[in-house]
């Protein structure tokens, strides 16, 4: 359940080998929220995205420093 919660629905890939760039795109379907976490060889990527009043979907994303994020 983890992984298909990762790879369908938070959607965390691997851009870069060593996991030193992710790209994260939400798909949220029908919920409302999802949270979760990614481990990576720097640390753990803490996701959590949120459906916004206005439909929007707003992201929190915590990751250590040696991480880039793409979106």
């Amino acid at each position: 359940m983890t992984a298909w919660l990762t790879e369908n629905v938070l959607v965390i890939t691997v851009v870069e080998p060593g996991c030193r760039t992710l790209q994260v795109k939400p798909h949220l379907g029908d919920l409302e929220w999802v949270e979760g976490t990614f481990p990576t060889p720097h640390g753990v990527v803490r996701v959590r995205h949120e459906r916004l009043p206005n439909g929007e979907i707003g992201s929190q994303i915590d990751v250590p420093k040696e991480v880039k994020i793409i979106r």
